[in-house]
């Protein structure tokens, strides 16, 4: 199984709905959760915004499993503060919405979630948890002590129930600590996840496709499962930074869209002029060019492939950020499938 991290947002859960249905029996998305606006602009409260989550979730991952990152709710937050509607706290909240459409979903917590975060998942009426570990944010010499953390977590709140660890070490691709926690985590599941993607962009090199950066996530990966073949694989996809909010005063006319193409030389970036020079035309000029790359999959790969084969011939536009990310993340998935 593959377990891509995704944002609960637009561009990747489309992207994942876009999937073929032999692809989707063969991942299960660790999703990020819903993020609370904390903009001055934002003209709906926390729970407004959650109470069609179920819905449109339902619609993009219908019966499939996923692992729900609920801590990311408050990634734009200063801190993880509980408060309530209606007697329920906001994980508790999404939580019935998730209920109300019968999601099948795996409830996740960071090691460093609060003890009231602890508490609520805990209180979830499921067998599975998962907890996420973020190791890229602290130096190595740090590790046992977050590992410590999180086996007090699980004897004191989850011993009776089925504990899936996600290892994230993001581009921290050491394979000695690695390993290490890996097997200290050994009675459980273990999700290994990192990522090689490079989303810097030299705005000079438009209207190219090259190479941007190696695909170190699967050789890294494969040195690890040598060692301990249980191990499963994650990755962060196409996509390490929020998709853009024209909502929230993004200009789009100083922006560039791109494709970031996954192949098996690495990753390959496809940038576009300006926005507000000559688009939606420049786009679609772009595509001709990754088409007649010989590192492109054919129209009939994906979903994502046979959308640019379509802008390549000027049978479709793309007007926003949102739908060139989602092209990325949709070849993407399908083509990480086919390498594991």
């Amino acid at each position: 199984m593959y377990y891509p991290i995704l944002r609960h947002s637009d561009s990747e859960m489309n992207a994942f709905q876009e999937t073929s249905e032999e692809t989707k029996k063969k991942i299960i998305p660790i999703i990020e959760g819903k993020r609370i606006s904390v903009k001055k602009s934002a003209k709906k409260a926390w729970y407004e915004n959650f109470n069609s989550a179920g819905n449109y979730l339902k619609q993009r991952i219908g019966s499939n499993e996923f692992i729900y990152c609920f801590d990311y709710i408050f990634a734009n937050m200063k801190s993880k503060t509980e408060e309530k509607k209606d007697g329920k706290n906001q994980i508790e909240f999404l939580c019935s919405k998730f209920e109300e459409s019968s999601l099948n979903f795996i409830p996740c917590l960071s090691s460093d979630a609060p003890d009231w975060i602890i508490n609520t998942i805990s209180s979830i009426d499921k067998n599975k948890v998962a907890i996420r570990i973020e190791y890229h944010k602290v130096e190595s010499t740090i590790y046992h002590l977050m590992n410590t953390r999180v086996e007090e977590i699980i004897n004191d709140y989850f011993k009776d129930k089925e504990v899936i660890i996600i290892l994230d070490f993001l581009d921290e691709l050491n394979q000695d600590e690695a390993i290490k926690c890996v097997k200290y985590f050994s009675n459980y599941t273990c999700i290994l996840a990192t990522s090689s993607v490079d989303e810097t962009v030299d705005t000079k090199r438009q209207m190219k496709f090259e190479k941007k950066s190696n695909r170190n996530e699967i050789q890294f990966f494969k040195k690890i499962q040598a060692e301990e073949p249980s191990i499963l694989f994650s990755d962060y996809t196409t996509r390490l930074t929020p998709e853009p909010d024209v909502k929230e005063g993004f200009n789009m006319n100083n922006s560039y869209l791109k494709i970031l193409y996954t192949t098996k030389e690495g990753y390959f970036l496809g940038l576009s002029k300006r926005f507000d020079d000559n688009e939606p035309e420049n786009f679609q000029d772009l595509c001709k060019i990754i088409v007649s790359s010989p590192l492109y999959s054919g129209k009939n790969y994906s979903f994502g492939d046979e959308f640019i084969d379509s802008l390549s011939n000027r049978n479709e536009e793309v007007t926003d950020h949102k739908k060139a990310i989602e092209l990325s993340i949709n070849h993407h998935l399908e083509f990480t499938v086919d390498e594991l």
